[in-house]
C-alpha cells in the first residue's frame, strides 16, 4: 500500500497495468463460430483484455460440466483454453487448403481487421493470422 492519500492512485496504476481475462464457453458448433465472431468483433476494441475459448461438449454448460465431471475438471478446461483469435482463425480456415484459405481469410477475417486504428495491434493480428492459419505473412 502506499502512503495516506497515494492508495488509490497506485491502486489505479495497478489495475491500468493489469490484464483482464474473460472465458467464452462454447461448443465448437457453428452457434460458437458466430458467437467467437462476435466476440472478436468487440475484442478488438477493447485493450488489455484476454478472451479465451474453451470448448464443453454439445449438450454441456459450465454449471452441468462441474455437476457431471467435478470442478477440477473445468479448471483443466479452463487452462487449456485457447485464445480467442486463435481459435477464430482455427475454426474459419479448418478443412480448407491451398488458395482457398487465402480467400477465406480474406471474405472473414479481414473486415474486422481493417476495422482497427491501432496499427501495432493490426501487425501483430496479421502475424498471429499467418502463424495460425500456415499463410506465409508476405502472403497476407
Amino acid at each position: 500500500m502506499g502512503a495516506p492519500g497515494n492508495t488509490c492512485q497506485d491502486a489505479g496504476r495497478y489495475h491500468a497495468h493489469r490484464e483482464l481475462q474473460w472465458i467464452l464457453f462454447t461448443h465448437g458448433d457453428e452457434a460458437g463460430k458466430k458467437a467467437s465472431l462476435a466476440a472478436v468483433k468487440a475484442a478488438i476494441h477493447l485493450p488489455k483484455v484476454e478472451i479465451k475459448v474453451c470448448t464443453l461438449e454439445a449438450g454441456q454448460d459450465p454449471d452441468s460440466f462441474v455437476r457431471d465431471f467435478g470442478a477440477k475438471a473445468l479448471e483443466e478446461k479452463i487452462e487449456n483454453a485457447v485464445d480467442l483469435f486463435e481459435y477464430y482463425i482455427k475454426q474459419t480456415t479448418q478443412n480448407i487448403e491451398g488458395f482457398q484459405k487465402l480467400e477465406v481469410i480474406e471474405k472473414e477475417i479481414f473486415p474486422w481487421l481493417k476495422e482497427l486504428t491501432d496499427s501495432m495491434k493490426r501487425d501483430f493480428l496479421l502475424y498471429r493470422i499467418s502463424e495460425v492459419s500456415g499463410i506465409r505473412l508476405a502472403s497476407l
